[in-house]
């Protein structure tokens, strides 16, 4: 726990925990035998080797207490329950069954935890005008949103081996699409995407729906353009050196 500080969630001043944006869970596929993560700095055309998630004060210990619950479900759905193939040898996948409401508030608190972190990695997410509401949807203080957020999937795999991605983590970026900013994260296998808007957005048949499901179209991250526009942009640095290896 850290000083005492004003909660994101509850808005209470109270002792904060270390907080994760994106749950530890997720880091772990990426991890090496030495505990550590190739991370690459497209801004700077820099890399560095974490040994953890990123964390920063962010909730007290109830409000982490709220996205902890959120957090164990996917877990175990995503990670041992229902699993992603893999390799992955069809072209659309589609998970049914599922309870909707925690599923989609663990997306929809990774989406919220990124737009009020200081944390520079998570800098690219803006909800503006929707962040309160989301907020107060998440604490319970209202039971619907007048704008819901969409989550959409699409699962990555290697172009020849069709070996499932779950070795990657890209993000947040964004990009346009029909006037509206598209919010990319890449962890669990698969790139999601996040948007809230006014008016009706794009990806509408895919997108996660009620009473729990989603249909995830399948691609080669080589074609996922939040990954290919990142890789190049550090590529492009003077001296450039293969940090693999």
């Amino acid at each position: 726990m850290s000083e005492p500080g004003k909660c994101k969630l509850c808005l209470q001043v109270k002792p904060l925990c270390n907080s994760h944006v994106i749950p530890e869970f997720a880091y772990k596929s990426i991890y090496d035998s030495k505990h550590q993560f190739l991370e690459l700095n497209g801004d700077t055309r820099t890399y560095s080797r974490p040994q953890k998630g990123f964390r920063e004060p962010l909730l007290c210990e109830e409000c982490e207490a709220i996205f902890q619950r959120y957090e164990d479900y996917f877990a175990r759905l995503w990670y041992q329950r229902d699993p992603l193939p893999d390799p992955v040898n069809v072209d659309i996948l589609k998970r049914s069954g599922f309870d909707f409401e925690p599923f989609y508030r663990f997306h929809l608190s990774i989406f919220w935890r990124a737009s009020v972190a200081k944390e520079p990695r998570f800098s690219a997410v803006i909800l503006g005008p929707f962040e309160e509401p989301i907020r107060q949807f998440l604490h319970g203080e209202v039971a619907t949103l007048q704008h819901e957020p969409t989550v959409c999937g699409m699962v990555l795999r290697r172009p020849l081996t069709h070996e499932l991605c779950n070795w990657l983590m890209v993000g947040p970026v964004w990009k346009r699409v029909d006037k509206i900013k598209i919010y990319t994260f890449v962890f669990g296998g698969c790139s999601w995407r996040y948007y809230v808007s006014g008016q009706q957005g794009p990806y509408q048949s895919i997108r996660l729906s009620r009473p729990g499901t989603i249909i995830m179209p399948v691609a080669d991250y080589t074609k996922e353009g939040s990954i290919t526009r990142a890789w190049e942009k550090w590529r492009g640095m003077p001296n450039w050196k293969e940090p693999f290896g």
